[in-house]
C-alpha cells in the first residue's frame, strides 16, 4: 500500500488517486503499489510518499536515513515512555532520541521557542506603540479642549470627572478596536499564513488557537496598559484653571 500527499507534485504528475495502482522504482527495483489515502507534508516542499509500514525493504538501499521511528503496541504511558527513551539513550549513546513533537521541533530548529520569543518581543512593542499614541491623543485633546474644560471647571465639574471622560473616549475606541482585531484574527491569519505553508507543501491547515492567551490574555493585557496610559496622561486637565474659561476664541 502507498499514501500519497494530496495535491502534492508527485499526485499531479501521475494523477494517482486513492484506488490506483502506481509503480515505485528504488534503484534496480520496481514493485506495483495501490494508493489507499492521502495526506500533507512539509518534508521535501511536499513531495513525498510513504510506504506501508509492513511492507519488506530488506533488499533495498536507501539513499539517505533522517531518523528512525520506534512505535509501540501496548500504548506506554508518559513515565513508561520515559523509561524507554533512557534506554533507547543508552543503547544509542551517539544519536539523539527524540519524542514526536520533540523530532519535529529539533527538525524545525527549535522555532517554538524563538516564535514565543519574539511574541513577547511584539507584545512589548505593542504596549510602547500603545503608550506614545495613547499620550499623544489625550494631550492634544486636552489641548484643542482647553476651554471648554475650563468652563465645565467653572460650572462644577471636578477634574476626577474630567480626568475619566478625557480617558473614556480612549478607552472605547480601544474596546471597539480589540473586539474587530478578535473577529478578524482567524480570517486575516488564514489569508496571509496559509500561502507561506503552500510554499513548504501543506495545503490544509487548521489553526490551533490558545483561547485563553489569544482572546483573553492579551487583549486584557494591552487595554489594561492602554486604558492607564489614557488616565494617567487626562491628568492634564488639572493644569487648567476655571478662570481660563474668558479665553475663549
Amino acid at each position: 500500500m502507498l499514501l500519497l500527499r494530496e495535491d502534492n507534485v508527485v499526485a499531479k504528475e501521475t494523477g494517482a488517486g486513492i484506488g490506483d495502482d502506481v509503480e515505485v522504482s528504488t534503484g534496480s527495483i520496481t514493485k506495483t503499489y495501490i494508493v489507499t489515502a492521502v495526506y500533507q507534508s512539509m518534508q521535501n516542499m511536499g513531495s513525498t510518499i510513504r510506504i506501508f509500514h509492513n511492507e519488506d525493504t530488506k533488499g533495498e538501499v536507501p539513499s539517505g536515513v533522517l531518523g528512525i521511528q520506534v512505535s509501540y503496541n501496548d500504548n506506554p504511558d508518559s513515565s513508561l515512555l520515559a523509561e524507554r527513551m533512557k534506554l533507547l539513550e543508552q543503547i544509542y549513546p551517539y544519536n539523539n532520541v527524540y519524542t514526536a513533537g520533540g523530532y519535529i521541533t529539533a527538525m524545525m530548529g527549535n522555532i517554538t521557542e524563538q516564535i514565543s520569543g519574539v511574541k513577547n518581543l511584539i507584545l512589548c512593542i505593542v504596549f510602547c506603540i500603545n503608550i506614545l499614541v495613547t499620550v499623544l491623543m489625550a494631550k492634544s485633546f486636552i489641548t484643542k479642549e482647553k476651554s471648554g474644560i475650563a468652563i465645565l471647571k467653572a460650572i462644577g465639574f471636578k477634574n476626577i470627572q474630567l480626568s475619566c471622560w478625557q480617558a473614556l473616549r480612549i478607552v472605547i475606541i480601544l474596546f471597539i478596536s480589540a473586539v474587530l482585531s478578535i473577529l478578524l484574527s482567524i480570517p486575516f491569519s488564514k489569508l496571509f499564513m496559509t500561502p507561506v505553508f503552500r510554499m513548504m507543501g501543506a495545503y490544509s491547515i487548521e489553526f490551533d488557537i490558545n483561547v485563553l492567551e489569544v482572546y483573553l490574555l492579551y487583549p486584557f493585557a494591552i487595554f489594561a496598559v492602554t486604558s492607564f496610559a489614557a488616565f494617567i496622561a487626562s491628568q492634564g486637565v488639572r493644569k487648567i484653571q476655571a478662570s481660563q474659561a474668558s479665553n475663549i476664541e
